[in-house]
């Protein structure tokens, strides 16, 4: 009788809090719910236990929803459940924060951390792996997932072992959420382990084995910036300490400067991302580690025709749109004998050669029925071998230039590559020239059956 009072109250509660202006009501626009995957170990799940937050740290931050069980609620300390220690930690200063940066919108946390975990039963294949990755699908139905928050790596100090396959765990674990949520630019934000763990206060004879498992950690942590792409580090210097003079957690006061550095991090990613968006492929050019947004779509077009007049024929002559791992072709090659890449295009049909390289290159595209667009898995099937516009027809019915970046304009592009360019010729006794454009335009995902792919 009594859990059932406790269930009744809640449920009221959180009625009475939504016929309250709304403050916790889940937008109906995915781009206005921006959510957050907390990972790691007790640093992350909360390290001030439950028994000493406040009435203010229990109280539910407007804006702020917290994913539990199969829906969400409003969002107040503690975040994770399950563990005595688990109480007061940084994931909820780093949302309060990163609403003052983006007003209008609603932040969910999706608590996946696990205190005293060593990496390996985080990694993929590990129970919590999977309820993490599950919990994060749920999520994605209502919301666009902004990063994953990471802060883990005291237990894996405990062995030279363990220290030792850290860092290549660490990256394989960041290259296997961004896959498996099919976001391979999804940011990750990393936190160091705190800068007096393992040394403690005034110590004067820390153990040196320890110190030197702690520094391969931290290494790794601190590394992921110049070695694993779209990655942030929030740096622990200055922090105080709840249990010294062990140094393993924070106390209040750190925990909430480090939801802010956080979110400091991640917003330095985001400006440098931004840098790279638009129509320009410069940044990308110049900068090796430079990345374009996952959300753009890139357009190729190449073509070589004997009258430069005659550019309209030739717009989807070898046309390529790609996003993410997938390419649609069309390649239409017009009816002129004298043009020589759609000459050479239509005499190969015959002999059964569908790539328009001498080679298998896959950026050489194979050549597609006359006037209909084939969609390919690149990273599946590099060299295009299955059409799975079948198996996904919006995509083939939404990507196309003309209805994704609207007629007109794609039919506006052409005459800026026609006849009065200055493109350098095919070869110099030949009056054919070559032609290459290369666009980038915003576009929103596709979805299918409410799944976006």
């Amino acid at each position: 009788m009594k859990k059932m009072m406790i269930l009744f109250t809640m449920v009221v509660v959180v009625a009475s809090l939504r016929a309250e202006g709304g403050d916790w009501d889940i937008p109906t626009e995915k781009e206005k719910f921006h959510v957050f995957i907390l990972m790691g170990q007790s640093n992350m799940a909360g390290g001030i236990p439950g028994k000493e937050l406040t009435k203010e740290d229990k109280t539910p931050v407007p804006h702020i929803l917290l994913r539990r069980g199969k829906g969400w609620i409003p969002a107040a300390h503690p975040l994770h459940l399950g563990g005595k220690k688990n109480g007061f930690g940084l994931g909820l200063p780093f949302a309060k924060e990163y609403l003052k940066n983006h007003p209008g919108v609603t932040v969910g946390l999706v608590p996946c951390a696990s205190g005293g975990k060593r990496i390996d039963l985080l990694k993929k294949g590990s129970n919590l792996y999977r309820a993490a990755m599950g919990k994060t699908r749920l999520a994605l139905a209502q919301g666009t997932i902004k990063a994953i928050l990471w802060h883990q790596g005291e237990s894996d100090t405990v062995t030279d072992e363990r220290a030792d396959s850290y860092e290549e765990k660490l990256h394989q674990l960041i290259a296997d959420v961004r896959e498996d949520l099919k976001a391979p630019n999804l940011p990750f934000i990393v936190g160091d382990l705190g800068q007096l763990y393992g040394i403690g206060e005034n110590n004067p004879n820390p153990d040196p084995g320890k110190v030197s498992r702690i520094k391969k950690i931290r290494d790794a942590l601190r590394g992921v910036l110049k070695k694993v792409k779209n990655t942030g580090v929030v740096e622990t210097k200055g922090l105080t300490y709840s249990d010294a003079p062990k140094c393993t957690h924070f106390d209040k006061e750190s925990y909430i400067i480090l939801g802010k550095r956080y979110c400091e991090a991640y917003e330095n990613l985001m400006k440098e991302r931004k840098q790279n968006k638009g129509d320009s492929l410069r940044p990308a050019l110049e900068e090796a580690k430079a990345t374009l947004d996952e959300n753009r779509m890139q357009v190729h077009h190449v073509g070589r025709w004997a009258n430069p007049k005659k550019w309209a024929d030739h717009k989807y002559a070898n046309s390529c749109v790609r996003w993410r791992n997938y390419t649609l072709l069309r390649i239409d090659p017009c009816k002129d004998n004298k043009c020589g890449t759609c000459f050479a295009i239509r005499n190969r049909i015959p002999r059964g050669e569908f790539h328009l390289s001498y080679t298998n290159n896959p950026e050489h595209h194979k050549i597609t029925a006359p006037g209909k667009w084939e969609l390919y898995d690149i990273d599946k099937d590099p060299f295009q071998g299955t059409n799975i516009a079948a198996k996904y027809p919006d995509i083939a019915k939404k990507w196309p230039p003309t209805t994704r970046l609207g007629g007109k304009k794609w039919n506006l592009s052409y005459p800026r590559v026609g006849a009065k360019t200055n493109f350098p010729r095919h070869k110099p006794d030949r009056p054919r020239r070559y032609h290459h454009q290369c666009h980038f335009g915003s576009w929103k995902p596709i979805t299918i059956n409410g799944r976006m792919i």
